[in-house]
């Protein structure tokens, strides 16, 4: 088909969106939903624009759904689990996108995938004693660590100038992406080692 679906955050210049190609021909004369994909950008204004480059066949658009992802901003309140939602302010267990704030301790002793951004702050911990897979974004300005189960796959975290990466595992450990790197992310600005690790 050759409709064609654009979005603009000045009704001047526009991004395609992608969809499934409707049905032309004889005997296609139906409702079909299709769902676009492409980046929406977050504005206050957005424009959106169906256009054809012919005028067979003819297209009729009956309703536009449009839907986001709300992406929450979670900080410690208390000590505690990763998973309890009262160690957070919003009351909740923040979902893989959220962003998170760690003023205090707080432990994953369940695997953990995150996406978003976390930020330890001074003088809050992170105690890692499960998987922490992170594809998002971790940022250490307090103290990230290592119990005995504890391992980060994923990308490495990036540390700040006063932060600590302490193992304290209790018998060797094999160093993984926390601390992959001569400078930048992996890079730890201060190690402390306890528990005979």
């Amino acid at each position: 088909s050759d409709l064609d679906v654009d979005v603009s955050t000045d009704g001047i210049s526009y991004s395609p969106l992608s969809f499934t190609l409707l049905p032309t021909g004889a005997g296609t004369a139906t409702w079909y939903l299709r769902s676009a994909t492409g980046t929406i950008p977050s504005t206050s204004n957005l424009y959106i624009r169906f256009t054809q480059a012919s005028v067979l066949p003819q297209f009729r658009i009956d309703d536009v759904i449009l839907k986001s992802t709300v992406i929450n901003t979670y900080t410690s309140i208390q000590d505690g689990d990763w998973n309890d939602p009262l160690t957070w302010d919003l009351n909740l267990v923040p979902t893989s996108i959220d962003s998170v704030i760690i003023d205090h301790e707080v432990a994953i002793n369940n695997p953990l995938a995150r996406t978003g951004v976390t930020n330890v702050n001074a003088p809050g911990k992170l105690k890692l004693d499960a998987v922490f897979s992170d594809n998002g974004t971790t940022n250490i300005d307090g103290e990230l660590i290592f119990e005995t189960s504890g391992s980060i796959s994923g990308n490495s975290p990036i540390y700040g100038s006063s932060s600590i990466l302490h193992y304290k595992s209790s018998g060797t450990f094999n160093r993984g992406v926390e601390w992959n790197a001569i400078s930048g992310a992996g890079y730890p600005n201060n190690v402390e080692i306890s528990n005979n690790t």
